[in-house]
């Protein structure tokens, strides 16, 4: 004798079901939301301007000495512009201390000229450790979404194979998770693209 199984009528949704549906929707796409910006590792990288040596400081400091015995000679020398008698004094003094800031002023050129070129290296490096972590944090999303892409569809497809009265329920996640693919996407696209 052959028994005649009949399947189990299809679940219809009602507006209650829908509700906790939309609900758990709702409830997953903020915890995925929570995961999903949780996983950015991009970082501050701190600055650190190159540090002069210290023959360079001492030639910085000789011609910042210099400057200022130029300036005071020079202040001097408008004083006794009259034909005072330390006049030629005056003059020899400031031609001197101009001397002075030209002998001076080669050697802390190239100590700021090393020091401008260290720091745009120490730029670029941070850019570059910018560029990378970006770049790990937006793969290490894709793989997450892939994953959990793959893990409700699984429970979708396991849960409607047995006609689970549950299977309304497992919409939420896929829902949940294709909204948090749309999510990425926009936050992708606005961070490359202009649309202003």
């Amino acid at each position: 004798m052959t028994r005649r199984v009949t399947p189990a009528p299809e679940a219809t949704p009602t507006t209650a079901s829908r509700l906790l549906v939309a609900g758990l929707t709702a409830l997953t796409l903020a915890v995925l939301l929570w995961i999903y910006f949780s996983i950015d590792i991009s970082r501050e990288f701190p600055f650190r301007s190159a540090a002069y040596s210290a023959v360079e400081q001492a030639a910085i400091e000789r011609r910042d000495g210099a400057r200022r015995e130029l300036s005071s000679w020079s202040a001097e020398l408008r004083r006794h512009r009259a034909a005072s008698p330390g006049f030629d004094a005056t003059q020899r003094r400031q031609r001197a201390a101009r001397r002075e800031l030209g002998a001076a002023t080669p050697p802390a050129q190239v100590a700021e000229g090393r020091r401008v070129a260290a720091d745009a290296l120490e730029h670029e490096k941070i850019d570059a450790l910018q560029r990378n972590s970006r770049l790990v944090s937006f793969e290490r999303r894709v793989v997450f979404m892939i994953v959990l892409l793959f893990a409700v569809c699984g429970l979708l497809a396991i849960l409607r194979a047995r006609r689970s009265r549950w299977a309304l329920l497992a919409v939420a996640p896929v829902l949940a998770v294709l909204l948090l693919g749309l999510i990425m996407g926009v936050d992708y696209a606005t961070e490359y693209v202009d649309f202003v």
